[in-house]
């Protein structure tokens, strides 16, 4: 990851200040959090960043490729860190609540003063990717769970199902 030297400045300040749940004088609820899903695009490659159950899937030639991958509790590498953490994981959620291992926010799941914010039960570091963009690129569809889960919880059937209407008339309130 590449930070700039005040970026760097700023995230010790925000270690420095530990989790107080205040942050520029609003609250912060520490059962709250949420997910995030990033593309760069160059003229030669789709950088990925993402975090948690957000997903992205690029259609290369009517294939559906997946970009990143849902941070699940069950995956091997999720439960080493959660179980490393002191964390248990029940009916694949973590300590019984969150169903995902990764976000922003989660405060709750993020008190061991001993560990690494890489390190928590719940982390929001990121997975980054690095692809290279083809002739064959047609569109990346990027959605959290809520999109996948409602209405194709398959990379290659979401493809499917937008790429007639992404092919054809390009009315964006039809395509959900």
């Amino acid at each position: 990851m590449i930070i700039s030297e005040a970026g760097e400045k700023e995230l010790k300040a925000i270690r420095q200040q530990g989790n107080n749940n205040e942050m520029m004088g609003a609250t912060v609820s520490s059962g709250t959090g949420c997910t995030g899903n990033v593309v760069l695009m160059t003229p030669n490659k789709y950088i990925v960043s993402n975090i948690g159950d957000s997903r992205a899937v690029l259609c290369r030639g009517s294939k559906a490729v997946p970009l990143s991958f849902d941070h699940k509790p069950e995956s091997p590498e999720e439960e080493k860190r959660i179980i490393g953490a002191g964390g248990s994981i029940t009916m694949g959620r973590v300590n019984g609540g969150l169903n995902l291992s990764r976000s922003f926010g989660d405060f709750d799941y993020k008190q061991n003063k001993q560990l690494g914010y890489d390190q928590q039960m719940i982390t929001c570091h990121p997975d980054v990717k690095s692809f290279d963009r083809n002739a064959d690129d047609e569109f990346i569809i990027m959605g959290c769970d809520g999109i996948w889960e409602r209405y194709v919880d398959d990379n290659q059937g979401m493809v499917s199902k937008l790429k007639p209407q992404v092919d054809g008339p390009k009315d964006s309130s039809s395509i959900m």
